[in-house]
This record gives C-alpha cells, sequence and structure tokens, in this order.
C-alpha cells in the first residue's frame, strides 16, 4: 500500500545510502536558514547590542610603534674563536627572545616611568574609580579624611598599568623587536614607545660598559698569574734538557744523530763483509777445482794470472805442434810439458796468495761489522732513556706553550677590554621611531563588530539547526503523505475567530436560495465552523472542495457515504475540518448529515448556538426519534446529529460499533447524499477503531508542525480499517507564510499570489 515500504528494499536501499558519497543539499540549508531568520535575526541581534554599548562607553586607545634591530655579532672577549662559532649558531635566535624579554622587564620600565614621570600621570596611577567609590572618595574629603597617595603603591600601579599597555614582539624570525605601546593619547603613545626603546638602548651602553670595566679587572689579574706561570714553565723545561743531556742540533737530538750514523755505517760494513766473504768463497772454489777453466773469470782481473795463463796457453801451444811434428816422446816436447806444469804451479801458488788476502779482508770486515753492532747497541740504550726523557720534556713544553698562548690571549683581550669600556656601540639599534598614530588602535569597531556578528550568526544559526532537529512535526504534504500512505489533499490554514466573525458579517448576503422552514437557524455559534462556506474563495474552502473530489472519486454505487474525519491525537482540528466539509458540501444542494460521533469530547455539540435536548445516544437508545434530534442549518440546510450526554460516557466504543449505529447509518445513507461523521482520535481511544466498519471513506486530520509524524504512524497502525479506507489527509492549522518555506518545489501553491487570481477579492 502506498506510504509503507518493504524492509528488505529499505535495508538495500540504507546500504547503497552508505556507499554513496555524502551531498549537501543547498537549497534544503537556505531553506532552513530562511524559516529561522527570526531565531538567527535574535540572536545577532543579542550579540550586536552589546558589542555595540562596549562600543559607544569605551575610550579609544593609539598604539604607537618603535623599532630596534639586535646585532647578533656578539663581544667576543670571553669566548674563543671555535666556542664563538658554535655558540652564535645556537643562541642567535635565543639572544633576540632574550632580549625582547629584557625590554618588557622591570628595570627598563623604572628607567621610563622615572624618566616621563607616569608614576604621577591619572593613566598610569590605577584605573578612574567608580561611581560608588568617587562619591566615597568626596565625603572623606570633606571630613578631612582623605590619605596621602602612597608613592610606592602610585610606583606599582604605574608599573602595572606600563606592563599591561607595553607590547614587544620578534618580527618573524627576524633580528627586529618591534615596542608598541598603547595609551588614550597619541602624542604619549609615541613618546613612551621611544622612551623605551631608547632605555633599552642605554641600559644595553651601560651594561656593557660594566661588563667590560669588570672583565677589565679579572683580566689584569688573570694576566699577571699566567706570566708567572708561563715563566716558571718555561725555566723547568730548559732545567730539564740539562739534566737529561737532551741537546739538540739542527732539530734533533745528539744521541738520535749518533744512531743514524751508526746504523748507516753497520749497512755499509754489512755489505763489504758480504761481498769480502763472497770472494772468499769464489777463490776457494778455484783453488779446489785445480786451475780448470771455470778460474779464469776470476783470474782475469790479476795481473800476475793472466800472465802466467798466457804463457801457459802459449807452451801449450808450441807443446802440441812439437807434439805432432816430432813425437811425444821428443825431448824437446817433454821439456814443453815440464814447463807447463812448473806455470800451473805459479798459478796455483798466485792463487793462494790472492785467497790467503781475501781471507783476511773478510775477517777485518767482519770484525768492523761486529764492532759497529756492539756500538748501536750501546746507543739504543742511550736513546731509549732519551726517549723516556723526551716525553716529560714534551709535556713541560706543552704546559709552557699553553700558558704562554694564555697569556697573549689574555693580554689582547685585556686591551679590546680597556677600549672598549668607553665605546657607545652595542648590539641593538633603533631602526625606526614611532610617531604618533592617525587612527585608533582600541577598541577595533569593525573587528568587535565582526566577531560580534560571526558569533551571533553562528549561535543562531547553530540553534536555528538544532530547532529544526527537535521539531518533529509533520510540516510538508511530502512528509503526511510519508506518514499516512496517504495523498495530501491540501491544507486548511489556521483561522483566527476575528477573521472568521469579518468573513461571516461579510457572507450574510450569500445565503442559501432554498426555503428555510420557520424554526430553523444557524447551527452553529462558532464562526471557524462555518468559515468554508462564509469565506467560500478562500485556500481554506478550496482544500474541503479538494476533500470532497477524492470522496466522489472513489465512490462506488448508489446510495450514500459515510466519511470519518479523524486524527492521530486531539486538538488536531477534525471538528473543524468535518464542520466545514458538512456545510460546504451542503451548499452545493447535496443532502448532508453530520454527526458528532466523538462521545467523549463533543466538540460540535459544545458548539452549537443552542442547546439541543436529543443527540446520537438518544437515537440509539431508543429514548428519542431521530428526526426530532436532528438540528437543521439555516444556510445550507445541512442537518446536524448531536452527542449530548449529562457525563461522559462508558464503553462509548460499544455504543459506536453497536447494531444500532449501523442501523442509523444505513436510514442516514438512505436519506442523504454524504454522512460525515466527527470521530474521536485514533491514538488515545478505541472509539475510531471499533466503527471502523461502518464508514465508508476516513479522511484524517494532521495539525501541521505540531504532530509527530511517528505518532501519526503509530495511531494508523492500530487501526488497519481507518488506514485501509483513507482517502487522502489534510494539514490543519497552517500558517501559509511559513508554510510556503518548507515547501521548496511550490507544494501546493498556497500563496498570495495564486489566490489574487484565482480567488475572489473579498469584499
Amino acid at each position: 500500500m502506498t506510504g509503507f515500504v518493504d524492509h528488505q528494499t529499505a535495508a538495500s536501499a540504507g546500504v547503497n545510502d552508505v556507499q554513496r558519497p555524502v551531498e549537501i543539499d543547498v537549497a534544503a540549508v537556505l531553506a532552513l536558514l530562511r524559516r529561522q531568520r527570526r531565531l538567527i535575526g535574535g540572536a545577532v541581534s543579542a550579540a550586536l547590542l552589546p558589542a555595540a554599548f562596549h562600543l559607544a562607553l569605551a575610550d579609544p586607545r593609539y598604539s604607537a610603534t618603535a623599532s630596534v634591530m639586535v646585532d647578533t655579532r656578539r663581544n667576543q672577549m670571553m669566548q674563543l674563536q671555535n666556542e664563538q662559532q658554535i655558540t652564535d649558531a645556537l643562541a642567535d635566535a635565543a639572544l633576540v627572545d632574550s632580549q625582547a624579554e629584557t625590554i618588557r622587564s622591570e628595570q627598563i620600565a623604572g628607567l621610563v616611568i622615572d624618566g616621563l614621570g607616569l608614576a604621577a600621570d591619572p593613566e598610569f596611577a590605577g584605573d578612574p574609580p567608580g561611581a560608588f567609590a568617587a562619591a566615597f572618595g568626596a565625603v572623606k574629603a570633606i571630613f578631612g579624611a582623605a590619605e596621602d597617595a602612597d608613592p610606592q603603591a602610585l610606583r606599582r600601579a604605574a608599573l602595572e598599568a606600563y606592563g599591561k599597555a607595553l607590547d614587544v614582539r620578534r618580527i618573524g624570525t627576524s633580528y627586529v623587536i618591534e615596542i608598541t605601546f598603547t595609551t588614550k593619547d597619541r602624542a604619549k603613545s609615541a613618546a613612551i614607545a621611544n622612551a623605551v626603546a631608547e632605555a633599552y638602548i642605554r641600559d644595553q651602553v651601560e651594561f656593557r660598559a660594566e661588563v667590560m670595566r669588570r672583565a677589565g679587572h679579572w683580566l689584569e689579574g688573570r694576566i699577571l698569574a699566567l706570566r708567572t706561570q708561563a715563566s716558571e714553565a718555561e725555566a723547568a723545561v730548559q732545567d730539564f734538557r740539562g739534566k737529561n743531556n737532551l741537546i739538540d742540533a739542527n732539530g734533533k737530538l745528539f744521541a738520535d744523530q749518533q744512531l743514524t750514523e751508526l746504523t748507516s755505517q753497520l749497512a755499509t760494513a754489512r755489505s763489504e763483509t758480504a761481498q769480502a766473504g763472497a770472494r772468499l768463497d769464489r777463490i776457494r772454489a778455484i783453488l779446489s777445482s785445480a786451475a780448470g777453466d771455470g778460474a779464469v773469470a776470476e783470474t782475469l782481473r790479476n795481473d800476475v794470472i793472466i800472465k802466467l795463463r798466457q804463457q801457459y796457453n802459449d807452451v801449450a801451444k808450441r807443446e802440441a805442434e812439437w807434439s805432432g811434428r816430432y813425437g811425444v816422446a821428443h825431448a824437446a816436447t817433454v821439456n814443453l810439458r815440464a814447463e807447463m806444469k812448473q806455470i800451473e804451479r805459479a798459478i796455483q801458488e798466485e792463487l793462494g796468495r790472492i785467497g790467503r788476502t781475501y781471507e783476511s779482508d773478510f775477517e777485518i770486515a767482519r770484525v768492523r761489522e761486529e764492532s759497529l753492532q756492539k756500538q748501536i747497541e750501546e746507543v739504543l740504550g742511550e736513546v731509549n732513556k732519551t726517549r723516556r726523557a723526551q716525553v716529560r720534556l714534551r709535556e713541560l713544553e706543552s704546559g709552557a706553550q699553553s700558558y704562554r698562548t694564555m697569556h697573549d690571549t689574555f693580554l689582547q683581550r685585556y686591551v679590546n677590554a680597556v677600549q672598549q669600556q668607553s665605546s657607545p656601540v652595542t648590539e641593538a639599534r633603533i631602526l625606526s621611531r614611532a610617531v604618533p598614530p592617525q587612527r585608533k588602535s582600541a577598541p577595533k569597531t569593525l573587528v568587535i563588530l565582526g566577531v560580534a556578528l560571526a558569533g551571533g550568526l553562528a549561535a543562531g544559526v547553530a540553534a536555528g539547526f538544532l530547532r529544526e532537529a527537535l521539531d518533529r512535526g509533520i510540516k510538508t504534504a511530502a512528509e503526511a503523505e510519508a506518514a499516512t500512505g496517504a495523498t495530501c489533499l491540501g491544507v486548511l490554514p489556521l483561522i483566527p475567530r476575528r477573521e472568521a466573525r469579518a468573513a461571516r458579517s461579510r457572507g450574510r448576503g450569500e445565503r442559501s436560495p432554498l426555503p428555510i422552514p420557520p424554526d430553523m437557524r444557524a447551527v452553529f455559534r462558532d464562526p471557524v465552523l462555518s468559515h468554508a462556506i462564509d469565506s467560500p474563495f478562500s485556500p481554506f474552502a478550496e482544500t474541503l472542495r479538494s476533500v470532497k473530489v477524492a470522496i466522489d472519486a472513489g465512490a462506488l454505487g448508489g446510495g450514500g457515504r459515510v466519511i470519518g474525519v479523524v486524527s492521530a491525537v486531539p486538538g488536531e482540528g477534525k471538528t473543524t475540518l468535518a464542520a466545514n466539509l458538512a456545510l460546504l458540501i451542503a451548499r452545493t444542494g447535496r443532502r448532508v448529515t453530520l454527526i458528532d460521533g466523538d462521545l467523549r469530547n463533543p466538540a460540535l455539540t459544545q458548539s452549537l448556538a443552542a442547546r439541543p435536548k436529543a443527540g446520537l445516544i438518544e437515537v440509539l437508545l431508543g429514548r428519542a426519534g431521530l428526526a426530532s434530534a436532528l438540528l437543521t442549518d439555516v444556510t445550507t440546510g445541512m442537518r446536524l446529529l448531536p452527542a449530548v450526554a449529562e457525563r461522559r460516557v462508558n464503553h462509548s466504543n460499544e455504543i459506536l460499533a453497536s447494531q444500532a449505529m449501523r442501523e442509523l447509518l444505513r436510514v442516514l445513507r438512505a436519506e442523504s447524499d454524504y454522512v460525515v461523521v466527527d470521530l474521536p482520535p485514533l491514538g488515545p481511544i478505541v472509539d475510531t477503531r471499533a466503527a471502523a466498519r461502518s464508514v465508508d471513506d476516513f479522511v484524517m486530520a494532521v495539525a501541521w508542525s505540531a504532530t509527530p509524524a511517528a505518532a501519526v504512524r503509530r495511531a494508523l497502525a492500530t487501526a488497519p480499517a481507518v488506514r485501509d479506507g483513507l482517502v487522502g489527509v489534510v494539514l490543519t492549522k497552517v500558517d501559509l507564510e511559513r508554510y510556503a518555506e518548507f515547501e521548496q518545489d511550490g507544494g501546493l501553491h498556497y500563496d498570495s499570489a495564486v489566490w489574487r487570481r484565482y480567488g475572489a477579492p473579498e469584499s
């Protein structure tokens, strides 16, 4: 059925909603803001009012700014070069921040206050007294009880006011510090800002001079001590040299030079010994070979052997010739061979002599090598002693050099300190002086109003969203249709009684031309219940025509239609809807009977022009006839069956569900074209559910912006017959101006422009 959604479909739709990105309906947000414009406007007004009050009463204040630049190239008097580089790299930012805190210090404040006499300035002597305090002071002055101001108290008050008015801040990461001072006077602000900068520079000059004086005195004593220590250390070095024979020549100690020379001689001696040994071994090998051919290479360098060898060769050549010529046994050949042997013996003797010479040379070289080795070992012992002494000597020399270096460094710093004691150069300089400002700095009108406006808007918008979130009432035709599952047939505007009375007065000339019996009269004394016929061209009447069209569209077969008018909760205007619907249909000439079926709260009966004697209950119980209980409206001919009861009826649901009630409706169907029944609300009681089977169609009244959708759904869920027979829903008590704000798509077009074209002007 329309208005009820399958749970599985809803679940799948919910999944898809989760997967889709969140979208903001700008039009809906703007409509919400438009609806809550009064609340937002009130919040903005509530925020702007104290802001405007403050701006009207606050004294204007003016801020003047002077700039000071801090030179980070600090005095290097008390630091070594490498220490200075490390410290400057780490302390530049801290230095600038420290100088800013120095400018804020009480010492600078005291210099400025004393220099300008701010303790006597009323602006710095404390806040001006209030009205009560001023009156109390005046009374004390009259009776001579006035007390002299305490100078210390005035100075403390001036210091406190000075601290509040001073603002010192570093500009970004630069070395520039801005000094801003705020007072009620332009010129005073500039003068104090400049005085603060000058006091800071003067304080830095004096502090630097004092530091240099103290450093000079300290350095002077330190230099004398270092000079004595350096002299004593140098004397200790010379004494140690003499005691340990650490005399050097050409940058080297004597023992080191001697060791070097002996090492070089030992290398030479070892080379000579090796050569002599090699020659000796060679000559021994030659001697053992009995002057073979292998000895030629060795003997070539000896003249005697060379000659002997040449003689031997000559003799050997002759011997070979003669042996061939005269024979081996010839005497001459024998003599030649004897001569050859004699020459060989001479060669061997010469070789033996040479070997003895080589052996002597080898022995001499070996002895010399051994002598040099012993000398080196002795010198090495001396060198080791010297080396151990050198360690101590280097310690003494290092200490003496340190004392001398420190003495020279401190002497240079002392000279610099003496020169800088009278130097006016400081680490800071005034970059720009303050001038009297042209505009006030406080209170900042635009800022205060902007903050107040933004705060009011934020609070108003938040309150508007919260109000909308907490408001669960049905406000649009779409919401009504979603809650009931039926078509929204229109809206009934909220009609003030004064407007209804005026409409009734205007409508008296438009009475029905139907013949009226003498005993017939107007039924309702409340003009709201007959507004549809008193103002037939109004949106109110047009909505009721829409209801009639919907009822007629669903009618099947002949006979009258029983139409039940219901609501979810009391007070939703169902009685007004039922009465006006019945009167409007009757005004067309149709036969209409209106029944007050709300037996526990018979609002229709209570609004009658005259008190009836019998009604629905009496007819059903047989105590009165139907004709005698019916009342007829003099204007439209509509018949009304009231509900007369001395007290509330128990089991009213049984009465409405009785056979007698069904029989009564059968009779009225035959006599009427439409039977309209004003039924009790669905929520509190069960009367409507009990009588639902006897009713053909239902029209539901929902109070606009008052009835929650959940209440409507719960009420219809308890009455399935009503829900199934529901022709449509009507929004009642509607504020048309506000209703248009909720209907983004035009809604049902109940705006004044439409009704100026299609509704006849009221006369």
